[in-house]
């Protein structure tokens, strides 16, 4: 039998029940505001797993892909076709959008985000966003906001405790 991969960093506990909170509500924009990108990516990913729907990461580097897939979604390497992609599909996911060094300035980029909100929460679907320096004005009340305080120690524990156990 396959043995269960390890977390890569502790898993924050709050701000887990806070995000399925969030997608429960179906609230689809979410900005989640961390400086450890690793915990970022972890939290994200177990969430997907919980929900049962696939993940679709982006950034400026990849563009958008499916975790676990070979790779990018063509024409997804700009957040607009990443978003364009978003609205195309048809298939239930959270998308976690990493805009490390993009800005939410284009006004075309803050209509489409705008427009894919009551689809995304009729669908259950939502879109996170890490790494943002700031939201735009326009955005700033369409997204909840989480933010991922520090490990604590019992997260430290867990942590170790698997790492142990594996």
């Amino acid at each position: 039998s396959r043995r269960p991969a390890v977390p890569k960093a502790p898993l924050p506990i709050k701000e887990f029940d806070d995000l399925t909170l969030l997608i429960r509500a179906r609230q689809p924009l979410i900005v989640l505001e961390a400086e450890d990108p690793e915990r970022v990516a972890v939290l994200v990913e177990y969430v997907c797993g919980c929900f049962g729907l696939p993940l679709f990461e982006w950034s400026p580097a990849s563009g958008l892909r499916r975790k676990g897939g070979a790779g990018a979604v063509y024409n997804t390497q700009t957040l607009l076709g990443a978003l364009g992609h978003v609205d195309a599909s048809s298939v239930p996911a959270i998308y976690h959008l990493n805009l490390a060094g993009e800005r939410l300035e284009d006004s075309r980029v803050i209509a489409k985000l705008l427009e894919l909100r009551a689809e995304m929460a009729e669908q259950g679907e939502a879109i996170i966003v890490s790494a943002v320096d700031a939201l735009p004005d326009e955005l700033s009340r369409a997204f909840a906001m989480v933010t991922l305080s520090p490990p604590t120690r019992e997260e430290y524990y867990q942590y170790v405790r698997a790492i142990l156990s594996d």
